[in-house]
């Protein structure tokens, strides 16, 4: 978590009595984004000038690299090892963790990249694009596997991009209606269910460690599912209450 100096903190969600240790503090105060990796070892944090990665266990900064081209998403890959940054001039950047050099730099064709994420085995990566594409690469070689026409191309669009706990299936915001999510085959990209439920656009969707899905709405409710049946398990109604902090709040009770 950061404040508004641009301070940032690693807590303990299983025991809020415990003071967050201090990581460090960014030379910027705008902290635009956080992403963690998946063992808790890194954490990298944007602002308006700068992207950092810092070793949380040692509350040290690793790197830091100016903003090229505008970063307008990034993912770290599951197994800790590298950064892969979507930039706004349509290149695709893999950065190293550990020593900040850049591992390869290649140009796509169409719109510049909205998200980014890597499959739970490293194998693959799935992308968005601003133009409405949705595309699946090799992750050993960048490799186009597939390309599906299925993003909703307009402002205000969640930037959702998720692999399922077990790799099958892709989760993206449906093309047609934004209060449903789509369910895509990762092997094949096609089109396997959509889940319809949130009456009000979808803000933003998790995997539990459970392997159910968590997705919450301006509709002012979270609501979990299961995904390989797209039935809706439960529905948790946040009125009255500021949706981000209750998300927040709710989200962190699944870990």
């Amino acid at each position: 978590m950061a404040d508004t100096s641009g301070a940032l903190y690693a807590a303990d969600l299983q025991c809020v009595t415990t003071s967050p240790l201090s990581i460090g503090r960014q030379l910027e105060p705008e902290v635009l984004d956080l992403k963690c990796s998946v063992d808790g070892k890194w954490l990298s944090s944007l602002s308006l000038d700068g992207l950092y990665v810092w070793d949380v266990e040692g509350a040290e900064l690793l790197w830091r690299r100016p903003v090229i081209g505008v970063q307008t998403c990034w993912v770290i890959d599951p197994k800790s090892q590298s950064l892969i940054c979507g930039l706004s001039d349509r290149r695709l950047v893999e950065i190293d963790l550990k020593s900040n050099d850049t591992v390869r730099c290649f140009t796509q064709e169409h719109g510049h990249f909205l998200e980014i994420a890597c499959s739970p085995d490293n194998h693959q990566f799935a992308a968005v694009r601003a133009c409405g594409l949705v595309q699946l690469f090799g992750r050993s070689d960048g490799k186009l596997l597939w390309e599906r026409d299925d993003f909703p191309c307009y402002a205000g669009v969640p930037r959702i991009a998720l692999f399922s706990p077990c790799g099958t299936l892709l989760v993206i915001p449906s093309k047609h209606d934004i209060r449903r999510l789509a369910i895509r085959s990762v092997a094949s990209g096609d089109l396997v269910r959509e889940l319809s439920g949130h009456t009000r656009p979808v803000a933003g969707a998790r995997f539990a460690e459970d392997g159910r899905l968590l997705t919450w709405s301006s509709d002012g409710t979270v609501r979990t599912w299961d995904i390989y049946t797209g039935q809706v398990l439960s529905v948790t109604s946040l009125a009255g209450h500021s949706l981000a902090t209750e998300v927040r709040g709710f989200w962190g009770s699944w870990h």
